[in-house]
């Protein structure tokens, strides 16, 4: 049987990639959007055999008790509100 692997959802090009990657490794891809409570894709996470999470903004300094720094790009607090409880859930 195929593992089926969760792409978390980032641009459509970089997204592309990842399918691609997935696909030729011989997995089946699933595109995970980002929502606003995590329970909502309980029942596709739990069928998941993996999870990519995939590159892009800097995670908010504030969600691990730092303060930001010079070079920091920029952070999206909705995906660090979806995926920090994602990692952890799957911990």
């Amino acid at each position: 049987m195929k593992p089926i692997i969760g792409i978390l959802s980032t641009s459509e090009d970089t997204l592309s990639d990842y399918i691609k990657a997935v696909e030729r490794a011989g997995g089946t891809p699933i595109v995970l959007p980002v929502v606003e409570n995590i329970n909502t894709l309980d029942p596709v996470i739990n069928k998941l055999n993996g999870i990519i999470f995939t590159g892009g903004s800097d995670i908010n300094p504030h969600c691990y008790k730092e303060y930001p720094k010079y070079g920091l790009w920029k952070v999206v607090p909705k995906r660090d509100n979806f995926e920090i409880p994602l990692a952890q859930s799957i911990s």
